[in-house]
């Protein structure tokens, strides 16, 4: 066999070949111990020149597999066995006695004998005790691993049942209490700021009691507020904090705190729109299916109407719509707005991350107009405060990101679109539709200004044709509603990680879609390795917190363990920052607040009330120096980290023009010496 036929060949028929070339003592003879070295490097063996022939050839062997042998069973029978015959040797199955030879690196496919130039070369795996222990043991392993395989397949068919029992067919009799009461909903459909809510909560303050739900802590705070102004008794509760008041026959809460079984005389559920939120709108979903009371009124976009009035009618329950126009009506500023210089009393100006809000403050400030400033970090009875400095005209202009977008009802004149993109916590991406309808639409307020304005920022100009059109243009109608992991999964006998990853697989009806379960099947899985109780696993899971935080992740596995081992859980104490002195420590503060409401969240449910009040206080401390720095700071200007130059207050850089490409034109130097391509210029 010539070096060219076999360089041609693939491995198996290379493989194949060597069986015949063995099989025929006259060809092994003939062959040259070069090649025979050759066809070995190739198959990937270490060998010398030393090597001798019938060496590598057994080596070869031994690289065959069981398969590939068997195929040419005719052509090795010169080797004295047959391969069929070879686990009766040991008296068990072919699997098995591979299984235990190669446990001693002992291949299986090298037994064999044969006589080789008039020489006798013997090659054998050892029939010993260890051999035969091994095989009986890994035979009583796979009828082991068959037995629970069976086992876990019967489980299987039992869990299956178990969630179908769980999951009716018809979903809305999953809140049986509330199936058998006679609701009247309430439909308040419109656009923002069109009066729905009021009108809404002024029926219920007429009813007398009741509950409020809404999407944000801040929006459920400031209806405790509104009716603690009315003089009436008001309890607020959120996630992350709980004031309860003596008597009280009104509650404000977010809607992830709805206790659907508790019975109200009046509800009202705020922006219904979300029930399409991959994320949080299976809390409206239990909601308008779940609710227990008599009346509800429901305050929603139109976009979401037609799948509310369906759940409705699911449930068997009476309603009636009622259709609210904008209390003022909306219009585009032609007039182009050049930053800082075009800003006025009463206007919003509107951008998407806390860096920026804080580098247009900065602009503003340094033109002496009063801002106050809104966005996710702030504690919200500090977003609150800076909300009533711009009602009252205390400060002039509001620099906000979209967490004014929903409900905060504020003496806006103009709305301006700094930005028309934003991060969304995965990428960077575009503002849709509903968003610039939800921001644009908080311009206006009757009684005050009969017309409210929106606009863009003229550095992004070309986008006021999209702007306009995205305004004018009818919101994609919601065709289904969100649903959650059912809490009453977690008494099927799984592990709660496996009942997630079933439920996504559940087939329901078609109204609905699942709620992602990304986030809980991460932490049912962190838990379990903790704790295998399901409703402490259920409990912990379902805290609110930024899971993507280390910080935030092993406070929660460290109380969680505490927890499970039986530890006293109390409030971890960090050092509390009364008073900031820079943009630095502000952002400590954020943070350190945040981790104040991981605290709460992980003491109330797991820990001892007791320090609920302390976590408060500390709260509270933070709050108050927060407010008194934003009364008084004066926010920086944009530099550049290297030479101190002030730069755009929206630069995605943190470098000017002239260091940038200072310092890219020496890395492109590099490239050119090295020999690597140019990348892409700023």
């Amino acid at each position: 066999m010539k070096r060219k036929e076999y360089t041609k060949m693939s491995e198996t028929e290379i493989k194949g070949k060597l069986v015949e070339i063995l099989a025929d003592t006259k060809s092994f003879i003939k062959i040259e111990s070069s090649k025979l070295q050759s066809l070995a490097k190739k198959l990937g063996f270490e060998i010398s020149t030393k090597t001798r022939k019938f060496e590598i050839c057994e080596m070869l062997v031994g690289k065959l597999n069981l398969q590939t042998l068997e195929t040419y069973e005719k052509e090795i029978i010169e080797f004295g066995i047959s391969l069929k015959e070879l686990p009766n040797l040991f008296g068990v199955s072919a699997n098995t006695m591979k299984s235990a030879l190669e446990r001693y690196d002992i291949n299986p496919d090298a037994v064999y004998e044969s006589r080789i130039s008039g020489k006798k070369y013997t090659c054998y795996a050892y029939k010993s005790k260890k051999v035969m222990k091994i095989s009986k043991a890994l035979e009583m392993e796979e009828k082991e691993h068959i037995f629970i395989a069976e086992k876990q397949k019967e489980k299987n068919i039992i869990v299956k049942k178990s969630i179908t029992k769980c999951i009716p067919k018809v979903i809305e009799n999953l809140y049986p209490e509330a199936r058998k009461l006679k609701r009247k909903f309430i439909l308040h459909i419109g656009p923002t700021n069109s009066g729905k809510t009021y009108e809404a909560i002024s029926d219920m303050v007429k009813i007398g009691s009741g509950i409020y739900l809404g999407p944000l802590r801040l929006l459920a705070f400031e209806r405790f507020e509104a009716f603690k102004d009315m003089g009436l008794k008001c309890n607020l509760v959120t996630g992350e904090e709980k004031i309860l008041i003596d008597d009280a026959k009104f509650q404000a809460s977010t809607i992830e705190m709805l206790d659907t079984s508790i019975h109200y005389s009046c509800a009202v559920i705020d922006e219904a729109q979300m029930i399409g939120d991959e994320y949080r709108g299976g809390k409206w979903t239990n909601a308008i299916l779940g609710l227990k009371a008599d009346k509800i009124h429901i305050c929603a976009s139109p976009e979401a109407e037609d799948l509310l009035i369906k759940l409705i009618e699911k449930c068997g329950d009476e309603f009636e719509v009622k259709y609210h126009d904008r209390l003022c009506p909306l219009e585009y500023d032609n007039q182009p707005f050049i930053f800082p210089d075009s800003a006025k009393k009463g206007d919003a100006l509107i951008a998407f991350s806390r860096r920026n809000v804080h580098a247009i403050a900065a602009e503003l400030q340094k033109r002496g107009i009063k801002c106050s400033v809104i966005y996710g970090a702030l504690p919200y009875d500090v977003r609150h405060e800076e909300a009533r400095k711009f009602t009252s005209g205390e400060n002039e202009v509001l620099v906000a990101t979209d967490a004014i977008g929903m409900g905060l009802n504020l003496p806006i004149k103009r709305v301006i679109l700094m930005e028309a993109s934003k991060f969304d916590g995965t990428e960077i991406r575009k503002l849709n539709p509903s968003e610039i309808k939800q921001i644009v639409g908080r311009a206006g307020r009757a009684g005050i200004y009969d017309i409210g304005f929106y606009g863009i920022d003229n550095e992004i100009g070309s986008k006021a044709k999209k702007i306009k059109k995205a305004v004018d243009k009818q919101s994609n109608v919601i065709e289904k509603a969100r649903i959650d992991f059912p809490q009453n999964l977690i008494d099927v006998d799984e592990k709660l990680s496996v009942l997630i990853k079933k439920w996504e697989k559940k087939k329901i009806s078609e109204e609905y879609e699942k709620s992602s379960t990304e986030r809980l099947y991460k932490l049912a899985d962190l838990a379990e390795k903790i704790t295998e109780d399901k409703k402490t696993i259920y409990e912990a899971i379902t805290i609110p917190f930024d899971e993507k935080d280390r910080e935030f992740i092993n406070r929660w596995e460290e109380v969680l363990i505490d927890y499970c081992k039986g530890r006293n859980v109390s409030f971890y104490c960090t050092t509390i920052l009364n008073h900031i002195n820079n943009e630095n420590e502000l952002e400590i503060a954020e943070r350190r607040y945040k981790a104040l409401d991981l605290e709460y969240q992980l003491c109330s449910r797991f820990g001892d009330e007791k320090s609920l009040k302390e976590i408060m206080h500390s709260k509270n401390i933070i709050s108050k120096a927060i407010s008194i720095y934003l009364a008084n700071c004066k926010f920086k200007e944009r530099k550049c980290s290297n030479c101190g130059k002030k730069i755009m207050w929206n630069s995605r850089y943190k470098y000017c023009n002239g260091c940038w490409e200072e310092m890219h034109s020496n890395y492109y130097d590099i490239n050119r010496i090295m020999g690597f391509p140019k990348s892409e210029s700023r």
